[in-house]
C-alpha cells in the first residue's frame, strides 16, 4: 500500500536512533513517487492507493441530481474467483458529505489475467439511477487481490464538476431556466420548471393565483408529494377522471409532471407525467 512516510530523525542529534542516510533518502524517493502519481479526482481519506489509481471521472448523464456528491464506495482489484480475477468498481451518490448514499454506477468483470494497465472504464447505470459515467483507473497502482471499501462519501470522494443540466439555459440566452428548490415553496406557474432537489413537498397555489401550467421535476432521491393550497382544490387525472383531493399526488425521482389550471373553478388537470394518487 502506497503512503507518505516520515523520516525518523531520532530523539536527539547524533544519538544513532534515527533512520540511516540511505533509509532516509529511500523514504524521500518513495514520497516523490507517491506525489508524482497522486493526481486525480479522488480525494477520499480512506486509501491512498485508490487516490493514486483513479485518474479521471465523469458523469455522462446527471440531469436529475445536480447537487449530489459522488464517491467510490468499492473497488475489487483482481480478487481470485473460479480461476479468474474479479474486477469491480462501484460509484455511489449521496446528497450529503457525511451520510452514506446508494450505488448508482457499477462496472464488474472477470479477467483471465491480472490487469496491469491504465483502463478507461464505462460505468453502467445501477439501481435504476438513470445515470452512468466513465472512470480512468490505473490497475497497477492497486494491490492485486484487495477489496477496497469506502462506506462514506468522505472516504472515497470524487471531485467532479456537475454536468450541465439540459434544462438550464446556456450563456447567451435561449432555452429553459428552472428554479431550484431545496425548501418549501408554492408554485404558481410563473417559472418554466420547478426543480426539487431535497425532501420538499411542493404546494400548488390557489386556482385563482396560478398564471399558467406548473411543471415540477423531482430531482430528489425519494418520492415527493404535491399538495394543493385550498381544501376545495382538486387535481384530475388524464381526461378529467380520478379526482384526487388534497393532499394530491406522489411523483417518483426523476419524473417531470405538468399540472394545468382548467376553466372549472378550483380544478387542475395532469397533462403529462406519471404519478401515484396520495393515500392516507
Amino acid at each position: 500500500m502506497a503512503e507518505i512516510k516520515l523520516i525518523d530523525i531520532g530523539t536527539t542529534a547524533d544519538d544513532g536512533t534515527g533512520d540511516t542516510l540511505r533509509a532516509a533518502f529511500n523514504i524521500c524517493n518513495n514520497n516523490a513517487y507517491v506525489l508524482k502519481y497522486l493526481q486525480g479526482p479522488c480525494v477520499g481519506t480512506e486509501y491512498l492507493d485508490v487516490r493514486m489509481a483513479v485518474k479521471n471521472f465523469a458523469v455522462l448523464n446527471d440531469q436529475y441530481f445536480p447537487t449530489a456528491n459522488y464517491y467510490i464506495s468499492s473497488i475489487v482489484a483482481g480478487v481470485s474467483e473460479t480461476g479468474q480475477y474479479r474486477y469491480t468498481i462501484e460509484v455511489s451518490r449521496s446528497l450529503t458529505f457525511t451520510v452514506a448514499g446508494t450505488v448508482v454506477m457499477c462496472y464488474t468483470t472477470l479477467s483471465a489475467t491480472p490487469k496491469t494497465a491504465v483502463e478507461n472504464v464505462y460505468l453502467a447505470e445501477y439501481n435504476t439511477s438513470k445515470i452512468w459515467g466513465k472512470i480512468l483507473i490505473d490497475w497497477a497502482l492497486l494491490t492485486l487481490g484487495t477489496t477496497y471499501t469506502m462506506n462514506l462519501p468522505g472516504k472515497g470522494f470524487l471531485f467532479v464538476l456537475n454536468p450541465i443540466n439540459p434544462m438550464v439555459s446556456p450563456p447567451g440566452g435561449g432555452g429553459v431556466s428552472p428554479s431550484v428548490h431545496s425548501s418549501a415553496f408554492t408554485a404558481t406557474g410563473s417559472e418554466s420548471l420547478y426543480l426539487v432537489t431535497a425532501a420538499v413537498d411542493p404546494v400548488i397555489d390557489l386556482w385563482t393565483n396560478c398564471v399558467g401550467s406548473i411543471r415540477i421535476k423531482n430531482s430528489h432521491v425519494a418520492a415527493i408529494t404535491i399538495y394543493t393550497t385550498g381544501a376545495a382544490d382538486t387535481i384530475d387525472g388524464y381526461g378529467g377522471v380520478s379526482i384526487i383531493t388534497n393532499p394530491a399526488i406522489v411523483i417518483d425521482p426523476g419524473v417531470i409532471i405538468e399540472i394545468s389550471p382548467t376553466s372549472t373553478a378550483n380544478t387542475f388537470i395532469v397533462t403529462s407525467g406519471s404519478y401515484t394518487p396520495y393515500s392516507i
